[in-house]
Parts: structure tokens; sequence; C-alpha cells
């Protein structure tokens, strides 16, 4: 592993620092964003925030590449997606738009400032406002420029979509993937960031990058992390081992479930992907 400023300024590479997201504990964060990586290597900063926030986020950031704008609805096929079992409520409900709106927010970032970048030479950390740096990243060297490299917890059965590093061309994709939206829902696929980044990202080649990092929940509360194999995380002992240093809980979810749970998951999988398809039917992507 190597550190990735390091990297950047051997390959001679500049880094697109894509912000996409409420600026929420920003301030908090950017000092250590800075301190770990961007005093480090070239770079510029790209942000796509809420319209309300637009200033806000130029004077953290110090940057004019600022896109405060809003998404104005959300498609039928999103309010009543899967899943239309058990976790039902305002919360689900909310869940739902904020996975569609992170999407409207990252295609936007893409195509506004997608011309100011050269796919060839430049590598992009798409990155949230409220994501917590402790220590420098480090990435293996070994093929840098043609992985998607990606956090090794917090994965939930999928791959994990707080971050991300890839050379621009596969950032592009990463950051489009509301293309492929109606597909994963024709599929069957649930409103699930993490299921659908890994579907939309299949015959990507996947590198897991060294990173201690957290959501900043505010007045020094951090979330805690999930690393569990069964949810495909890679248990790497440094970086739990600095999760624990920098006081961030690190949660192991290995509990087996039930026959009796296991035939009920099956049934509302099974009734899952049957309405999908049906909602599928109905996506039209919000302007």
């Amino acid at each position: 592993m190597h550190e990735l400023a390091q990297l950047l300024v051997k390959k001679d590479k500049r880094l697109v620092v894509v912000i996409v997201g409420q600026m929420r504990s920003a301030h908090e964060t950017i000092p250590l964003l800075r301190q770990h990586l961007l005093d480090h290597c070239r770079h510029i900063i790209l942000v796509q925030c809420p319209a309300s926030e637009s200033h806000m986020a130029a004077d953290l950031y110090g940057t004019d590449f600022v896109d405060g704008w809003d998404p104005s609805s959300v498609p039928f096929a999103i309010k009543y997606a899967w899943p239309v079992f058990g976790n039902s409520g305002v919360a689900v409900r909310k869940e739902k738009l904020s996975f569609y709106f992170q999407l409207c927010r990252q295609f936007r970032v893409a195509k506004k400032f997608g011309s100011l970048l050269n796919a060839k030479t430049d590598m992009a950390l798409k990155w949230r406002p409220d994501l917590f740096l402790f220590e420098s990243i480090a990435v293996d060297e070994s093929g840098f420029d043609q992985a998607l490299h990606l956090p090794p917890c917090d994965n939930h059965g999928g791959y994990n979509d707080q971050c991300a590093i890839g050379n621009w061309a596969i950032m592009g994709r990463y950051l489009q993937r509301m293309t492929a939206l109606r597909k994963y829902l024709e599929s069957g696929g649930s409103l699930h960031p993490e299921s659908f980044l890994k579907w939309s990202m299949r015959g990507q080649k996947i590198k897991r990058m060294r990173i201690c990092c957290a959501l900043n929940r505010g007045d020094g509360k951090f979330a805690g992390v999930k690393c569990s194999r069964i949810a495909g995380d890679i248990k790497d002992k440094v970086t739990l081992a600095s999760f624990k240093k920098h006081g961030v809980a690190v949660c192991d979810q290995t509990n087996a479930v039930n026959t009796k749970d296991q035939s009920s998951l099956k049934f509302k999988r099974l009734a899952g992907v049957i309405w999908q398809r049906i909602v599928s039917l109905l996506f039209i992507q919000t302007k």
C-alpha cells in the first residue's frame, strides 16, 4: 500500500475532489481532508449541494466550482419501490428520497463539470461532506489507474458508497449510474444504495483502499462502522486498529438467521422482485 497523495505526485496526477451532499458538518471535516490529503497533491474541488448552501460551500472549500441545485420531484417508481414489507413508514420513505436524490446530485455534478476534466490524467475522489478522515488514505499502486478503489467496510452486502477513488473515466460511470437505475429496477433490485452500486459497477475492477473514516454526526460523535465478512467487508487489521484508536465503534454482524426467518425472507424477496418489475415500467427520471 502507498499513500494516495504520494502516489498522485509520483504519477503526476491531479486529484479531482467531488463533494456531493448537504454541508452539515463540512466545517469540521474539511480541515482533516486537507491535512491528510489535499495539502500534499495537486487538486481541484467540485461541489454539488443544496441551492441554499452554495455560498457556504464556496467559502468552506475555497472553490469557484459550486453547483447549488435541488432535485424537483420523485418518480412514482421510487415512491412505491420495494421494500414494501417490513420497515415501512416515515423512515423508509426518507431513505428512498435520500437514495434517489443522491443519485440525481451525483449525475448532475458529472454533467455540470465533466468538460473541465481529463479522462486520462485526472484521478477523482468522490466524498461526502460529513465524512471525517482520521488518517492518510493508502491504495495499491498495481493497477492504480484502472481500478475503482473503495473502503473495506460498511459494504452492507454491496459496495460502500460513501467515497470512492478512480480515474475520471471510471468515476464518470460511478457518478452517472442513475442512467442504469431503470434496468436495475427491472431486474428486481431493491432501493438499497450499496446493492445498486455493486450492480451498476459489475465488470469493473475493484480494489480496497486503506482508509479510516466515519460519518461525523456532530458534537464529536461518529457513526459506528460495520465490518463483517458475510456482508462483503474486508477485515484489514491495520484499518480495524485505526478505528479503535480513534474511538470509532466497529460492529461485526454475524448473527445467523433461523429457518423460519429465511423462509419469510425468500417470500419477501420473490414478491419484491415481482413488484419492482411492475413499478419499473413507470419509471421516468426527474430532470
